[in-house]
């Protein structure tokens, strides 16, 4: 099969044909789709998508912390964080297991990683769910699960050309910046969290898939090798967003390639001394 895919593209008359075809259907037809369902989604009043209405500007002026699935992350530091607002994503949730507590918040979106973790969500009651309309719509989600709707932009059809938007109504869209990270960004900003603290949020991927997250639970990233460089494109979409607005968006996390935000040290942050 790969072979017969490699002749078409490989074909100067055959690729411009495909490429077309894919531009047809993974970007101008998903956009009208994610469009028409997305307006139909805010009109109906009881639609579990306006749930996230609830939540604007619910935590204003407060703090927050957002932690991401790095390999610098240690239980000792999310251990401290206990009595703050937190947002756990992904392989988060098998450290809650382990402290026993969970984060304020969550959020999932990609099939793949839920698909390996949903057993391990359904048992968590204390948490916030918020899960992208793919899995609200196509898996048994947490009972009280948000969903958003999760705007793909042209990443279905290529990555060659990086693109994001920062999204300031969570309820219309949330835009994806390759991570789940990007859009908990978002949901935080509109939350009304005037500081935005990233803990294990390393930003370098190593080839080893065991070694791409601070826990191995049997995934990992194809494409390691360009993750970080799609990340980074992200982040500073929302550092760029962010100027002016009324949060700043805040490193803590302990080494990593993350430099586009100011640097922090966690312990000095939760002792007030940042």
């Amino acid at each position: 099969m790969g072979e017969i895919k490699q002749l078409f593209w490989g074909n100067k008359i055959t690729r411009p044909i495909i490429n077309s075809a894919s531009y047809i259907k993974n970007v101008i037809w998903l956009m009208i789709t994610f469009k028409s369902k997305a307006f139909w989604r805010r009109l109906k009043k009881d639609s579990p998508y306006r749930k996230l209405e609830e939540y604007k500007n619910k935590y204003k002026g407060k703090r927050c912390f957002i932690i991401a699935t790095g390999p610098s992350l240690t239980e000792s530091d999310v251990q401290k964080l206990k009595n703050e607002y937190t947002f756990g994503m992904n392989s988060v949730c098998l450290m809650m297991e382990k402290l026993g507590w969970n984060t304020t918040f969550y959020g999932i979106q990609d099939p793949y990683v839920y698909e390996k973790l949903q057993d391990k969500l359904l048992k968590s009651k204390d948490t916030q769910f918020f899960v992208s309309d793919l899995l609200y719509n196509n898996y048994q989600c947490p009972a009280n699960a948000i969903p958003f709707s999760l705007n793909y932009l042209n990443h279905r059809h290529s990555y060659k050309k990086l693109f994001t938007k920062f999204s300031d109504d969570v309820v219309k869209e949330v835009f994806d910046g390759y991570t789940i990270t990007y859009s908990l960004m978002q949901i935080a900003a509109y939350m009304g969290f005037s500081k935005i603290y990233l803990i294990g949020n390393d930003c370098n991927y190593s080839r080893d898939p065991t070694k791409q997250h601070f826990a191995d639970f049997g995934h990992s990233d194809p494409n390691a090798d360009f993750s970080g460089r799609r990340i980074l494109f992200a982040y500073e979409v929302a550092r760029d967003f962010s100027m002016g607005k009324d949060f700043e968006i805040v490193n803590c996390t302990r080494g990593g390639a993350l430099e586009l935000y100011r640097r922090a040290n966690l312990d000095d942050v939760l002792a007030g001394k940042e």
